[in-house]
């Protein structure tokens, strides 16, 4: 049997594979991380220049700390975010996990408490938000194939307003998930339908891709990934889409402490489109 995901993570492999170290987008990205005795500090600082504008910037850092039953987590932004967590999993009930979260930003707060357990064929999660809105969702599954559903009630509406379902196949080096996502809040209709893919089928070799359907649009997207680890301090990746367009990425370890991450975006039919680039900096502990 497959590792039993969470609804929110079946596509997690997939969707890393073509999101992480295309750093494009952006001039320049400055990111610390550091730990010591179950205490985690992360920091990041980007900036994007637009022309014509001035240089907009965007700042975060967020603390941890872990142990063996409960974490803490506090996390603050630029844009006046503000993240708090506390979850806590009971000794004696190793299965359950529970958690509260508060997010502040402006004027608008959220309050929202969960509960999830978590067995070999089912995995439950219940959440309650302080707009008395209610989350559930729910995986399954046995002899690595299994489903799922993430729904949504809104009792102001008296409807659900998320209703979203997945089927997976997970064995050994590969996986497969096609997934609906809805987009209407206020009648049900049909949204997007995924299709994913992962493949490990070579150490040094990740393939990976997502086909998505619109039916609001009739539109189709295509997006396939490839990550090549050329040593212990090197990796590249590429990622090609419908549209023609080309990502590429270079991950360096200089150090033990410091990892550099360069990419760039090109257009391979369009010669007048614009050639975007970016470099990320990450200085570990």
């Amino acid at each position: 049997m497959a590792q039993l995901e969470s609804f929110a993570n079946l596509s997690k492999l997939q969707e890393d594979l073509c999101k992480k170290n295309f750093c494009v987008g952006q001039d320049l990205a400055i990111s610390a991380y550091a730990r010591a005795s179950g205490l985690t500090v992360k920091t990041s600082y980007k900036q994007k220049g637009v022309e014509g504008k001035d240089a907009t910037t965007l700042g975060s850092t967020y603390f941890m700390y872990k142990n063996k039953n409960f974490s803490v987590k506090q996390e603050l932004s630029s844009t006046s975010l503000v993240k708090s967590s506390l979850e806590y999993t009971p000794e004696s009930k190793s299965n359950l996990k529970g958690k509260a979260e508060f997010e502040s930003q402006n004027e608008h707060q959220k309050i929202s408490l969960s509960l999830e357990s978590i067995h070999d064929r089912c995995r439950c999660k219940a959440t309650v938000v302080n707009d008395l809105t209610s989350k559930l969702n729910v995986v399954f599954g046995h002899n690595n194939l299994g489903g799922g559903f993430d729904v949504l009630f809104d009792p102001s509406q008296k409807r659900f307003t998320t209703y979203n379902a997945a089927f997976w196949y997970f064995k050994d080096n590969y996986r497969t998930v096609i997934k609906h996502e809805s987009l209407s809040k206020n009648s049900y209709s049909l949204g997007n339908l995924i299709a994913t893919f992962y493949s490990s089928k070579r150490k040094d070799i990740l393939l990976g891709g997502s086909i998505k359907y619109s039916h609001f649009d009739k539109n189709l997207f295509i997006e396939l990934a490839g990550q090549k680890k050329l040593d212990d301090k090197t990796l590249v990746k590429a990622k090609l889409n419908q549209c023609g367009y080309l990502w590429l990425a270079l991950r360096s370890k200089i150090s033990e402490k410091v990892t550099v991450v360069t990419g760039a975006k090109l257009n391979m039919f369009i010669k007048t489109s614009p050639f975007e680039y970016g470099i990320r900096i990450k200085f570990n502990q």
